[in-house]
């Protein structure tokens, strides 16, 4: 099982290489839950490490260095 932070850093790593990438492509892709990856972006967004652009359709991810 993965930790928190790796799942943290799994997400971001996808969201670096597709910024595009849907919640249910990430989901798959790390067999992580929807609802857990919901409160996972929630966290990221938190922590000012992501931000959504846009809207959920046609927006896309920013990775904040």
């Amino acid at each position: 099982m993965m930790l928190i932070s790796d799942r943290k850093e799994a997400v971001i790593k996808m969201m670096r290489m597709n910024k595009r990438v849907s919640v249910i492509q990430i989901s798959k892709a790390l067999n992580i839950p929807c609802q857990i990856l919901f409160r996972l972006i929630d966290i990221l967004k938190i922590e000012n490490r992501i931000k959504r652009v846009g809207d959920l359709k046609s927006g896309t991810w920013e990775v904040i260095e």
